[in-house]
């Protein structure tokens, strides 16, 4: 039996589009983020894949009279436990128990003709056709084996080893995820990339639907996360007369952090302009020229012939006479007394000062000189300095000049960043306020299916690799100690990083060795610390443990120690209860 499904509805019109767009009510109201869509659910995606081990189902599309064919796969994944390794190449991942690291799905896709794939998770995974080519752009033929990973809380992302920080303007934040997946495809074994303009999208269903999250993709070589926009966010009401779901879409605006990491971008790049504008005026400064001296002291002075090939500088005077700087003190009258065999001429600052060597077998002198000038030559040099010292002024001026235009537009730059810092900052405070209310409506509207908002976060690949839909946010707040860490039995630990989760915040704050001595935690949150001993055991601090921690500078955690070697990762997630 066809399927029929009308996907090519009647466009949206902007007053339809603009009304739902109400985001301070989204801020103030949390609508509930409730559950997948039908299609997408748990039985559905079961009843579907306990029809066959690979079943093609040909759906026929009606719009505007014009039939369409679409072949999707509904074949279920593969599940593999070794399928990516991760080596000098990806230096940034590193999953501290490797046996226990996510594992990847295995779905096949025919390159011709390309297909939506549902994950276990409800997520879609639409393969546009023709989308892969090999490592040097040839188009493929054939089956592409796409190996599929996602990571939705803190114990995903800790045994994952992905790195969930990201640096602005020189301050570290920490990811709060609303989901990130991992994805790769190869023929043969063999890596395939995406073609030009292909991309492929990703469909998921964070628990948190709101606008505030950005898109990003790990540069794997550096380890640092590119800010790649914003994702789209999908909403499905459900029609109170006949429970069917109603699908809209629409692009989520820029959000207020989207626009500060935009300034912070271009406060980077103004940085490098100052720097290089200074740099520019320091090194012309070394070039001022020296004004020619004339002679202050007979008795210590040297007349040379030189080069002037080898300094070019001199060759416009007839004779020459160097005086031994007043401060060298390796000067003395008894320089004349000995007859010298040689003598040497060398550069000690470019047009200005020079450094006289005499030899006479295995001894020598040096001193520090400078030529003068005498009647006709010292009118010469004069108005050589002149012409020089007028050439370089104008030069600094206009370096100068240069300068202070980028630093007047460096501080505009960091007034408008400060102002956006202030904005965030005091959204993320209300946010974090009404938290509470938040989840409690989202359990209320869960209750409840009829006339709910339904959303779904989508976004595209352009580049196979780890994606992520996140929210910087600082690390906590409210308490701090300088801590250590032991066992039960008071057995230090040596522990090279220990992760600190907040329950009501889907990120992981990491602190490595150097920053135990400013461990930082909110006592008003429900904190667990969760760290991987020399055993590959885990160590935990539960909770409980904070609401009976005493106040003080310097506080070393008993930790509860977890053999896990024979857990698998929902053994790990069931007993850390998180």
């Amino acid at each position: 039996m066809k399927k029929k499904i009308n996907i090519d509805r009647d466009p949206i019109n902007g007053e339809e589009i603009a009304s739902r767009m109400n985001f301070n009510q989204l801020l103030t109201n949390f609508p509930g983020y409730i559950k997948l869509p039908f299609y997408k659910t748990g039985w559905f995606i079961t009843t579907v894949a306990s029809v066959a081990v690979l079943v093609t189902v040909t759906a026929i599309l009606f719009s505007n009279n014009k039939t369409k064919e679409v072949i999707v796969s509904a074949s279920p994944p593969v599940t593999t436990e070794s399928i990516i390794t991760y080596d000098e190449d990806t230096p940034c991942i590193n999953p501290p128990i490797k046996k226990l690291d996510i594992q990847s799905d295995i779905y096949y896709c025919e390159n011709e003709l390309g297909g939506e794939f549902i994950h276990s998770s409800g997520s879609a995974i639409v393969v546009p056709k023709n989308a892969f080519v090999d490592k040097n752009g040839n188009s493929l033929n054939g089956e592409i084996e796409l190996r599929y990973r996602e990571f939705h809380n803190p114990i995903d992302f800790i045994l994952s080893g992905i790195p969930m920080t990201y640096d602005s303007a020189g301050t570290e934040y920490t990811f709060e995820s609303a989901g990130m997946i991992e994805i790769y495809g190869y023929q043969n074994d063999q890596p395939v990339e995406l073609a030009d303009s292909k991309k492929i999208r990703i469909e998921m269903h964070p628990k948190d639907g709101s606008s505030r999250f950005n898109l990003y993709a790990l540069d794997t070589s550096s380890g640092d996360w590119e800010y790649k926009g914003k994702t789209e966010l999908i909403s499905e009401d459900i029609d109170e007369s006949t429970g069917a779901p109603t699908v809209t879409s629409q692009k989520s605006k820029d959000d207020l952090f989207s626009n500060m990491i935009k300034t912070e971008e271009a406060i980077e790049v103004t940085k490098t302009e100052l720097a290089i504008a200074k740099n520019k005026v320091l090194e012309h400064k070394k070039t001022q020229p020296s004004k020619p001296k004339s002679s202050s002291n007979k008795d210590r002075q040297f007349d040379l012939d030189v080069d002037p090939k080898e300094f070019p500088e001199l060759k416009n005077y007839s004779s020459l006479t160097f005086e031994v700087d007043k401060n060298d003190r390796n000067f003395s009258a008894d320089v004349y007394e000995i007859e010298w065999e040689d003598i040497s001429l060398s550069e000690k600052e470019k047009g200005k000062s020079y450094y006289l060597t005499l030899f006479k077998g295995s001894s020598k002198r040096t001193f520090s000189v400078f030529p003068i000038f005498a009647g006709v030559d010292y009118k010469k040099a004069m108005v050589e300095f002149n012409q020089k010292f007028a050439a370089y002024e104008k030069e600094l001026d206009k370096r100068i000049s240069n300068e202070k235009k980028i630093k007047e537009k460096y501080e505009k730059q960091m007034k408008v960043y400060e102002t956006e810092l202030a904005l965030e900052k005091k959204r993320q405070a209300d946010l974090e306020k009404n938290q509470a209310a938040y989840f409690a409506q989202v359990k209320q509207s869960q209750q409840n299916m009829i006339g709910i908002s339904i959303v779904a976060r989508a976004f595209e690949v352009t580049q196979f690799g780890t994606w992520n839909c996140d929210s910087p946010v600082s690390k906590p707040s409210g308490a701090r100690v300088n801590a250590s860490f032991a066992d039960n039995a008071g057995v230090n630990l040596e522990l090279h990083n220990v992760n600190l989760i907040e329950r009501n915040k889907n990120a992981v704050f990491t602190y490595n060795e150097s920053q135990f001595n400013n461990f930082k935690f909110n006592p008003k949150e429900e904190n667990t610390i969760i760290a991987f001993t020399s055993n590959n055991d885990i160590a935990i601090i539960k909770p409980i443990y904070f609401k009976n921690m005493s106040k003080e500078k310097k506080h070393q955690f008993k930790m509860e120690i977890i053999d896990i070697k024979s857990m698998t990762v929902k053994n790990v997630e069931e007993k850390l209860n998180l």
